[in-house]
C-alpha cells in the first residue's frame, strides 16, 4: 500500500511538471511568432541623398515597395558609383540613364537602359497623382495606347496600398509589330505618413485571360517606379524611374537618345493635358 501511494504521488508530481513545461513552451513559441512578425524581410538603410527619407532604418515585407525605394533612392550625383549619366539638364527637369546587363532568349548578355526623371511640376501632388493613375487620361494624352483596361482593383487597407492590374495594347510605328503588356500597379497614398506623398510601382505580371501571343509582342515592365511629393506654391516633385524592355532590336545609341527624349516628352504631355482639365 505504501508503495502504491508513493507511486501515485510521484505520478501526480510528474504531471504538474509536464503541464508547466508545456505552458512555458507555448509561451516561448508565441513570443517567437511575435518576433517573426516584427522582423521584415527587406531592410532600407537611409543615405544622405535619398529622395524618399525615413527617420530610422526601414523594413518591409513587400518586395515591390522595396524595389521602388531602392531604385528611386539611388545616388545620381556627379561622380556617383551607380552608373547614372545626366543626359538632359533643364531648369524644370533632369533626365538620367544608366546601362545594365540583361540576357536575351539565347542567354547572351545584352545592354539595356534604365531612365530616371527628376522634374518639378506646376500642379499639386494630389492632382498629378490623380491623372497619372487614370486609365482614360492615359489613352487621351498618349496616342500610342490603343487599349487600356482595368482587370482588377482592390484596396489593401492593412498596408495602405491600392493595387490595380491592367492590360495595355500599344500601336507601334509602321516598322515595328504592336506591343502589349499586363501590369500590376501599386499606389501608396500619404506614403511614410507624409501628407500628399505618393509612391507608385509598376511591374509586369502574367494573367490567364491575357496569355502571351506571337502578335502583339509582349513587352515587359521590370520596374517602373515613381515618387510624387508636394513643394511650395502648389508645385510638386516627380521622381520617375523606368526600367522596361519593349523587345525592340535597335542600335544602342538610338535606344539611349529615343529613350531619354521619351521620358521628357511623357512628362510634357502629362502636364499639357492636365492643363486642359484643371
Amino acid at each position: 500500500i505504501e508503495t502504491n501511494l508513493y507511486s501515485q504521488e510521484e505520478d501526480n508530481y510528474s504531471d504538474d511538471e509536464e503541464e508547466e513545461r508545456e505552458e512555458k513552451s507555448i509561451e516561448k513559441n508565441s513570443q517567437n511568432e511575435s518576433n517573426k512578425k516584427e522582423e521584415k524581410k527587406y531592410k532600407i538603410i537611409p543615405k544622405p541623398n535619398d529622395v524618399i527619407t525615413f527617420n530610422e532604418n526601414f523594413s518591409t515585407d513587400d518586395e515591390d515597395e522595396y524595389d521602388a525605394i531602392q531604385l528611386l533612392n539611388e545616388d545620381r550625383s556627379e561622380g556617383n558609383e551607380n552608373g547614372w549619366v545626366l543626359c538632359i539638364n533643364k531648369d524644370d527637369k533632369k533626365i538620367y540613364y544608366k546601362v545594365v546587363k540583361l540576357q536575351d532568349e539565347k542567354g547572351n548578355d545584352v545592354d539595356s537602359l534604365i531612365f530616371y526623371a527628376d522634374a518639378t511640376i506646376d500642379f499639386p501632388s494630389k492632382t498629378l497623382n490623380k491623372y497619372v493613375n487614370d486609365f482614360n487620361f492615359r489613352k487621351e494624352f498618349d496616342g500610342m495606347y490603343k487599349q487600356a483596361k482595368i482587370l482588377s482593383e482592390k484596396n489593401d487597407e492593412e498596408n495602405h496600398v491600392k493595387i490595380i492590374e491592367g492590360y495595355y495594347y500599344m500601336k507601334m510605328p509602321f516598322m515595328f509589330t504592336d506591343r502589349d503588356f499586363v501590369t500590376r500597379k501599386k499606389i501608396w497614398e500619404n506614403y511614410n505618413n507624409k501628407n500628399d506623398c505618393f509612391l507608385i510601382n509598376i511591374k509586369s505580371i502574367e494573367h490567364p485571360d491575357y496569355p502571351v501571343k506571337d502578335k502583339p509582342v509582349r513587352a515587359e515592365f521590370r520596374n517602373r517606379s515613381a515618387y510624387i511629393c508636394p513643394l511650395n506654391d502648389g508645385q510638386c516633385k516627380l521622381y520617375l524611374a523606368s526600367f522596361f524592355d519593349m523587345k525592340i532590336n535597335v542600335g544602342f545609341s538610338m535606344m539611349k537618345s529615343k529613350g531619354s527624349e521619351g521620358q521628357e516628352k511623357w512628362i510634357d504631355k502629362v502636364v499639357e493635358n492636365i492643363k486642359k482639365h484643371e
